[in-house]
């Protein structure tokens, strides 16, 4: 047997581990999930869990090496079993999810979809592998990093070894790291992880259309446009973080939703714990769950019986969000440079310093991207023309979805854009177009994921419900 084919063995073994820990944390939450929720979620939720618990670890003065991860591994997958067993009992199986999940694979269009999307995903795990970490950010900021807190042992590695300092969020970071620390990361089997995301967040797009109305080729063919939307396919093999961060707040805001579809504690949870995940993942992390809360407290407020069962969701985000601001409050301002731009630029606001040549540029360079086909393909056009064309005023409060969805996709739209705008204010940044022609194509993913998760909801049969 090839020394490659084993790696790639290790590898996947692995990335086994860490779905084995994350679903068992999911049937813990949830009492018990159907397989696609499952697949979509597991690998996030023991990938985010695992790496945050090495952090503490690390921040604790444990030495990260082979043993004590494994110990950490051990030590938290025995607990999430347990707790997966004894919760399980109290929750019945949500058979009509399994039912309708199962029902129509006979569809061509779907079973044609679903087969492209897998060659997609193969497609992009080779290229990942291949290619390696080849881009400015993925060796600097992740890799880079990553080895020489593998080699050293200890998080603080990363104020010496590559950029930005310890000012980003470990998450992907950690998890490199894990690959370098249990096999070297010679293949490196941890590219493996964003065509993982890559397919996760299908999984869960399609999860959520299918159970809120669309059929299942329409489903389908939503999710292979969202697979070959020309920016996402090339995340799924790059080393950023975007998509891994797309896929954490995405997830998190589709079962926030649950939540107050359902009145339910448990749903509000797990959507939480996916939202701190996301902001244990990319520096505009808490900007974006900022979004998403008041996302739900429109809804809430419009909403003719308001339900704040949602409000559980901030009890994973203070824990993990309270735990990474608590750590860069301790660092040197140089390494927390990136959080303190925002303060700057609110501070500058206040002044009355408004930098107006700044916001007509990105509203311009906004524009662009709509008809920008070779970022973003036929997306933003097409879902965007589908939101128009569904939009039904009366609908903001007898549809909870569709409402708060809507909420959302503006709410992360203009984070997006006040993310974009306070690099205005920083005193040796680049122009902002040149900031833009950077970022935004890759920083904008979440907002034109949401967008289609909205548009979607156009295509939805006459009178159809909500099948949660």
């Amino acid at each position: 047997m090839s020394n490659n084919l084993l790696l790639l063995i290790a590898d996947l073994l692995i990335l086994g581990g860490l779905y084995l820990l994350g679903a068992a944390v999911v049937i813990a939450i949830l009492g018990k999930a159907d397989r696609i929720a499952l697949l979509s979620l597991g690998l996030g939720v023991g990938a985010g869990i695992l790496s945050w618990s090495m952090f503490l670890a690390s921040w604790a003065g444990i030495p990260l090496t082979a043993g004590t991860v494994l110990g950490l591994y051990a030590v938290l997958t025995v607990a999430g079993v347990i707790l997966a067993r004894r919760t399980s009992k109290t929750e019945p199986v949500d058979k009509l999810i399994m039912a309708s999940l199962r029902g129509e694979l006979d569809s061509r269009l779907t079973r044609g979809s679903w087969i492209l999307i897998v060659l997609l995903i193969l497609a992009a795990a080779i290229l990942g592998v291949g290619l390696s970490y080849f881009g400015w950010d993925d060796i600097t900021n992740w890799a880079l990093k990553a080895y020489g807190i593998a080699l050293e042992g200890s998080i603080f590695a990363g104020r010496e070894w590559g950029a930005v300092g310890l000012s980003y969020p470990m998450n992907i970071t950690l998890l490199i790291a894990l690959f370098r620390i249990l096999d070297g990361n010679l293949l490196p089997g941890s590219k493996l992880l964003y065509p993982a995301f890559y397919a996760a967040l299908l999984l869960g797009c399609y999860r959520f259309w299918v159970m809120h109305g669309l059929k299942r080729w329409v489903a389908s063919l939503c999710s292979l446009l969202l697979a070959t939307t020309p920016i996402i396919f090339t995340h799924a093999y790059m080393g950023y973080t975007n998509l891994a961060f797309t896929f954490y707040l995405i997830m998190g805001l589709i079962w926030c939703l649950k939540s107050m579809e359902v009145r339910g504690t448990r749903e509000a949870l797990l959507g939480g714990l996916m939202l701190a995940v996301g902001l244990w993942t990319r520096p505009e992390g808490y900007v974006m769950c900022i979004a998403v809360i008041v996302a739900l407290v429109l809804g809430s407020i419009l909403r003719a019986q308001a339900s704040y069962h949602w409000l559980a969701a901030l009890i994973p985000l203070a824990l993990i969000g309270g735990s990474w601001f608590s750590f860069l409050r301790m660092q040197p301002a140089s390494d927390t440079a990136s959080y303190g731009l925002v303060g700057v630029a609110w501070r500058g606001m206040l002044a009355g310093q408004i930098h107006w040549s700044a916001l007509f540029t990105i509203l311009r360079f906004v524009a662009g991207q709509v008809l920008r086909f070779r970022d973003w393909g036929f997306v933003p056009a097409l879902m965007g023309g589908l939101t128009l064309l569904g939009f039904r005023p009366n609908a903001l409060r007898r549809d909870t979805v569709y409402g708060i969805l809507l909420f959302a996709t503006l709410t992360i739209g203009l984070a997006l854009l006040g993310f974009q705008y306070v690099v205005a204010y920083a005193p040796a940044a680049p122009g902002v177009y040149e900031w833009l022609s950077l970022e935004f194509s890759r920083v904008g993913m979440p907002a034109v994921v949401s967008l289609t998760l909205l548009g979607s909801l156009s295509l939805r049969e006459k009178g159809s419900e909500p099948r949660t």
